[in-house]
């Protein structure tokens, strides 16, 4: 059987499970202990709580499901695939028969097989080193001990990618401030600015303006003008010239 009908049947197999009731009362949450590795009395329903609680928080499932041994229906094609492929499809056709959007734990005895699923939704959060991460706690307790440790880890992911996600936005809104308080402060300035009073510009005369321009001429010359004699009676510039006297009328 290709990998293409392999996929095929088995989405077959998801929409036909999902649609009987045997499939909705698998539930998608979760801990289905089929080979009897939680001993503890009313451990189930702490982890069923915890779960739960687990989904209530961040939205996600988590299903961990336990077989003795694989179906014996199936055992011809464990050996065609081997365990490299055929556990990472028998777990993809759990997690979607039972409608899990998250993480999907598979816990094989015979063969011992541990395999973790997680849809696609959940992958940004539960990366390769994660599902690695937990796929050992198992591998290393296959024990009431090993599913707490499981749950708690899941749990713990989750309420460290909520964190970061909350400085990702604190980040995103510390910089919106910064920028609104920049603005505010350039446009505070430029009005301050434009505020203030310019003195009116001085009126001159035309008389006085040229008055001023034939004195900076003769500053830069240096012409010296001539002091009048403290014994002089009248101004040292030449005397005017006689004025004519009108002609005397005889009679």
């Amino acid at each position: 059987m290709t990998l293409s009908r392999r996929l095929f049947w088995v989405s077959c197999f998801a929409a036909a499970w999902l649609s009987s009731p045997a499939g909705v009362h698998a539930g998608t949450r979760g801990v289905r202990d089929g080979a009897g590795i939680v001993v503890k009395p009313h451990a189930l329903e702490d982890f069923d709580r915890q779960i739960e609680e687990i989904h209530r928080r961040f939205g996600v499932d988590l299903l961990i499901e336990t077989f003795a041994a694989i179906p014996s229906d199936r055992e011809q094609e464990l050996k065609q695939l081997k365990a490299s492929k055929f556990f990472p499809l028998w777990a993809e056709e759990r997690a979607l028969a039972s409608g899990v959007e998250g993480v999907y734990i598979l816990i094989c005895n015979a063969p011992r097989h541990v395999e973790v699923h997680v849809s696609e939704s959940a992958r940004d959060v539960f990366d390769s080193r994660t599902r690695d991460r937990l796929r050992k706690t198992l591998q290393h307790k296959l024990s009431y001990e090993g599913l707490q440790g499981v749950v708690d880890q899941v749990d713990e992911r989750l309420s460290r990618g909520a964190s970061d996600a909350r400085s990702g936005w604190a980040w995103v809104v510390w910089t919106i401030f910064a920028i609104v308080g920049v603005w505010v402060f350039v446009a505070f300035v430029r009005r301050f600015r434009s505020g203030r009073t310019v003195p009116p510009p001085r009126v001159v005369s035309a008389g006085a303006l040229s008055g001023e321009s034939v004195y900076r001429a003769i500053a830069d010359k240096q012409v010296s003008v001539p002091e009048a004699s403290p014994e002089a009676t009248t101004l040292p510039y030449p005397a005017p010239p006689p004025l004519h006297s009108e002609g005397t009328v005889h009679g």
